[in-house]
């Protein structure tokens, strides 16, 4: 596993603290696996329900000293920022779109073992971030691409950025991008239900990719 995973695996990370994603997926998978599929990672948006009977400190400290389930996972834990001092945002790291299915299961394991150990709950707000190879001048052919059905659609809680409303892209380089969006699923709001619309949504993001 990868060395790097794991420190950022052994506590509880702040909301700025930086994390090096592309190092990450670097480190993991051969350089040809990134020139052949899109990548995946998704963002799961959580509340701790018992945020308010500890001291703030005690808490991320005990949460810290039993993190042992995220170890082979490929998941990270931060804070959300003050904004929502009851909030931590639960990570699955990015892996090629071939991998999502494997990728879902083990951040709903995690899900459910933050729910069991620490009353830690989804909200049903989740983010999907895919990149893939898109050189700067072929941005708008791969939106043009972009099909998602309505009912998906009525989900997604547009950016306020001027070059998408879907989402902020994030350059990663001059041939490649990453896309975030995130959707609001609150209304379907079982494991089974968001596991699927998770798996159906970043398939159809990541194949504006070619």
């Amino acid at each position: 596993m990868n060395v790097l995973v794991q420190q950022y695996q052994q506590r509880v990370l702040t909301p700025e603290e930086p994390v090096d994603y592309s190092n990450i997926v670097m480190q993991s998978y051969p350089p040809q696996a990134l020139q052949q599929e899109p990548f995946i990672g998704f963002k799961v948006l959580c509340t701790d329900t018992q945020a308010f009977t500890y001291n703030p400190g005690d808490r991320i400290r005990y949460i810290d000293a039993n993190l042992g389930f995220l170890r082979g996972k490929g998941v990270i834990i931060r804070e959300t920022n003050k904004n929502k001092p009851d909030g931590f945002w639960v990570i699955s790291l990015p892996v090629p779109r071939s991998q999502v299915n494997t990728a879902l299961n083990n951040l709903f394991d995690v899900l459910a073992s933050f729910e069991q150990y620490f009353g830690i709950v989804r909200d049903g707000l989740f983010e999907i971030n895919v990149s893939g190879r898109c050189h700067v001048t072929e941005v708008e052919r791969c939106f043009s691409s972009l099909s998602i059905p309505q009912r998906y659609m009525s989900n997604l809680i547009p950016s306020n950025n001027m070059l998408c409303s879907m989402g902020h892209i994030q350059r990663i380089n001059d041939n490649f991008m990453c896309l975030r969006t995130r959707w609001d699923l609150s209304r379907s709001n079982t494991p089974q239900a968001h596991f699927e619309d998770l798996t159906v949504l970043s398939q159809l993001i990541a194949s504006m990719y070619h």
